[in-house]
């Protein structure tokens, strides 16, 4: 909450507005930064949260635009929701799980560039954080998800995995892309990976 810090320094300044971009992860860090400024009586920052669960793309700007005021400071993240966990959490295609639509938003490092190049273009006097996801911890994973994590991790199973996700997402993970299904996994190598970005 740095940013918070340092938009809050300017107390007795005009209004600052902190814009949140994100996950529900995200949304819960916003309710606790309304909190901390509540109880240090900084009034002159504003925290709003904007909800992305797929690629960051013009609809995003587009709400962003809509805010009463231009933002001061965009912290944004975007990870978790870029993971699979084939076949019980699909990998990107046109399918959806739970509700949410499966997007292939491109390797993970063109997105973050992508994504803050629009955002900088968007509101170049807005300071721009990049947050990284927090680490998935998946030997808490129960149910069909430690069975399936377990089988991704075996040595005995990983490569029938592997062959199987690029089957059923070949789109995605095909050989020209580059891009190896095991890591872009819900687990917690693969959140290492994209904290490298």
């Amino acid at each position: 909450w740095v940013v918070v810090g340092l938009a809050g320094a300017h107390v007795g300044a005009s209004v600052e507005t902190v814009v949140v971009v994100g996950d529900s992860t995200m949304r819960e860090l916003v309710f606790v930064g309304k909190n901390m400024l509540t109880e240090a009586r900084i009034t002159n920052v504003t925290l709003v949260y904007v909800a992305t669960q797929t690629c960051l793309g013009k609809s995003l700007l587009r709400t962003m635009a809509q805010l009463p005021a231009p933002p001061t400071v965009v912290v944004v993240n975007l990870g978790l929701h870029l993971l699979h966990l084939h076949p019980e959490r699909p990998c990107a295609t046109s399918s959806s799980f739970h509700g949410m639509r499966m997007e292939d938003c491109g390797p993970y490092e063109t997105v973050v560039r992508n994504a803050l190049r629009s955002i900088r273009d968007a509101f170049p006097k807005a300071l721009l954080v990049w947050r990284t996801s927090n680490p998935v911890c998946d030997s808490k994973f129960f149910g069909k998800y430690q069975t399936a994590i377990t089988a991704w991790h075996h040595p005995n199973t990983a490569s029938q995995r592997e062959s199987v996700c690029r089957r059923d997402c070949g789109r995605v993970f095909s050989a020209a892309s580059g891009r190896n299904c095991s890591d872009e996994l819900m687990d917690e190598r693969s959140t290492m990976i994209q904290a490298r970005v």
